[in-house]
């Protein structure tokens, strides 16, 4: 033989006994699973008895990760011998299966089943992954989480981590049987699972959920791209929450705070998805509209900016700040914000002060600085500012 052909058997017998042990592994696995989830259900152990029994399949966890190494290598050296050549003596043991370990399960919060493997060391074959349906008290406990997060009106969801949490980590079936569960005891009253609960939810939630019943993949790559999702989605989700209260601080009782209003829109100008949902988050948390509360709170310049900052049209926002600048005489200030604006957004400000002042800005701080006194070395430093817009 060559030494090719000894690497490819070595690396063969060593996935054959990696996946002996993973059988063995998972067959005690099962066992305590199948047993805490019968003595459960059948109060003949606590729930914090329990909770031992889900202590020690956390502990079998790490067995798995150690199978998980030994399996790669393996496979790696497989791999390397097929690159140099090597294919399989015909004394040699066929194929084996090689053990998805990342995709077992702890705890009998999920009901594992085995992977069902197919030999190929050849390729990359995806296990026919099969997860054992949920229990009753499972599926009941889900659905009670679940309703509890949308709350009782359509359209707005009381708390979206409610409702992910309560399907974390189920493989698509398990997913189905909630959502069966959901619309068979609330269906009556008009509710749908697809419809008023995931079609309320902000759109990186909804790829949250598409992740989880995504059956292409496998159990770890759902997991993996669910956590993802989330992990941005809720960093998302808390700066809609705190800009929203900071915007309905900012509007809330008499006087506005203009620093405070216009520092949370000034945000969202670039962005029109996620300016939509503010607007959504706005109206969840104080159930009124933003735009509305907005403009009924400021007017004239600061209207005009406002309303450009909601529509994600900044050089208008940058027109009406220029404008009220110049008429509160802070030409300092004014000569601050031009220089501020990039050369390459200069004509666009132009075009939008001129559209909506009916003026040049130049000829606008001309005539404005008429019959006024500033200060004449800072009025050239604006005039010259001016003239670049």
């Amino acid at each position: 033989r060559t030494e090719p052909e000894e690497m490819l058997l070595t690396g063969k017998k060593a996935q054959e006994e990696v996946l002996g042990q993973m059988d063995k592994h998972l067959d005690a696995k099962k066992v305590i699973v199948d047993g805490a989830l019968g003595a459960v259900s059948d109060g003949i152990i606590s729930e914090g008895e329990n909770n031992g029994l889900n202590q020690e399949t956390k502990v079998m966890s790490e067995a798995e990760k150690v199978l998980s190494l030994k399996a790669k290598a393996a496979d790696q050296l497989v791999a390397t011998a097929q690159q140099l050549g090597a294919t399989v003596p015909t004394a040699a043991k066929p194929d084996v299966a090689k053990p998805d370990i990342a995709t077992a399960k702890t705890g009998p919060t999920r009901g594992l089943q085995k992977p069902d493997v197919k030999a190929d060391v050849k390729a990359d074959v995806k296990p026919a992954e099969t997860f054992a349906a949920l229990s009753d008290r499972q599926v009941n406990d889900a659905v009670t989480s679940v309703s509890q997060g949308v709350g009782g009106s359509k359209g707005a969801m009381n708390d979206v981590n409610k409702v992910l949490d309560a399907v974390s980590g189920m493989s698509p079936n398990q997913v189905k049987q909630v959502e069966d569960a959901y619309n068979g005891k609330f269906g009556a009253q008009g509710w749908n699972f697809q419809k008023d609960i995931v079609g309320s939810m902000y759109p990186h939630n909804q790829k949250a959920m598409s992740a989880l019943t995504d059956t292409s993949k496998t159990q770890a790559a759902r997991t993996t791209e669910f956590t993802a999702t989330r992990t941005e989605g809720k960093a998302l989700e808390a700066k809609l929450g705190s800009d929203a209260k900071q915007i309905h601080d900012a509007v809330a009782g008499m006087g506005t705070k203009e620093t405070e209003l216009f520092a949370a829109l000034d945000k969202y100008a670039g962005n029109k998805q996620e300016r939509e949902l503010l607007a959504k988050e706005y109206q969840r948390q104080f159930g009124t509209d933003l735009r509305a509360d907005v403009i009924d709170d400021v007017d004239g310049d600061e209207q005009i900016r406002a309303q450009a900052l909601m529509d994600g049209n900044k050089p208008l926002a940058n027109a009406g700040y220029a404008h009220e600048a110049l008429k509160n005489g802070d030409i300092k200030e004014l000569t601050r914000h031009l220089n501020s604006i990039p050369a390459a957004d200069r004509k666009a400000f132009g075009d939008a002060f001129k559209k909506q002042y009916g003026a040049t800005l130049a000829s606008t701080v001309q005539a404005d600085s008429q019959g006024r006194f500033f200060e004449p070395a800072q009025l050239a430093k604006l005039l010259d500012s001016a003239k670049a817009f």
